[in-house]
């Protein structure tokens, strides 16, 4: 939606304007850097101050994780007195591209093409450079009790370890359902689709005590061995 004032927005007495946006590489692996530099001209009479806003936006096509178009990442203020041309540079590490991953409780670089942008505000892109990040390490998922059904069963690894204990409760509910038309009522006949967002303690606590805390704390040292 369009906004009248975008945040980054400012006015001045000067009239600034961009020239030559350049990066020292386009590929990098998260434990590097990228300096980014960009001129900055004053093209008025009038000495001034400009903010030079630099942003990231992700450009990975068929990406599971849901980011802002772009993100502030960086920004210095600078003096030019009139007619002043000044390089702005920047230099960008892993935090600039990372975000929070809760599937491995850390910071992490999906990996793909990152464009690097030069902003009046975080709707005005003036230049911008696509950079592609690889990160050093594969993505390893981190297990716990939030750990969820649905995505331990799209992990072949994963599930061959977490069916027993699923099965457990499985068994334990079929059971109910067949002497108990509550049971059957409450869980209805898709006990599969029941269980989708269920996570491993939510089934350790609807267990009644089929399952043991220590059971789900020995599946959980499992999946991550």
């Amino acid at each position: 939606m369009p906004v009248l004032f975008p945040f980054g927005h400012g006015l001045s007495y000067s009239t600034f304007t961009y020239g030559l946006m350049s990066c020292d590489t386009d590929k990098m692996k998260d434990n590097e850097t990228v300096e980014v530099t960009v001129d900055v001209i004053n093209e008025s009479n009038i000495p001034g101050k400009e903010v030079v806003q630099l942003y990231i936006e992700p450009d990975i096509p068929n990406t599971g994780v849901v980011r802002a178009v772009r993100e502030l990442k960086a920004f210095k203020k600078v003096f030019l007195d009139a007619r002043e041309k000044k390089t702005v540079s920047f230099v960008l590490d892993k935090s600039a591209f990372a975000y929070y991953d809760t599937g491995i409780s850390d910071w992490y670089v999906e990996p793909g093409d990152y464009k690097i942008e030069i902003c009046k505000n975080a709707d005005d892109v003036i230049a911008y450079k696509t950079v592609n990040v690889t990160p050093r390490k594969p993505r390893k998922t981190v297990y716990n009790e939030n750990s969820v059904y649905k995505d331990l069963k799209e992990n072949r690894t994963a599930w061959k370890i977490a069916k027993p204990y699923f099965d457990k409760y499985i068994s334990d509910v079929i059971g109910k359902q067949n002497g108990d038309d509550a049971a059957k009522e409450a869980f209805g006949p898709d006990l599969e689709l029941f269980l989708t967002d269920s996570t491993l303690r939510n089934v350790l606590n609807m267990s009644g005590g089929k399952i043991t805390y220590s059971e789900m704390r020995e599946l959980i040292d499992k999946l991550n061995g």
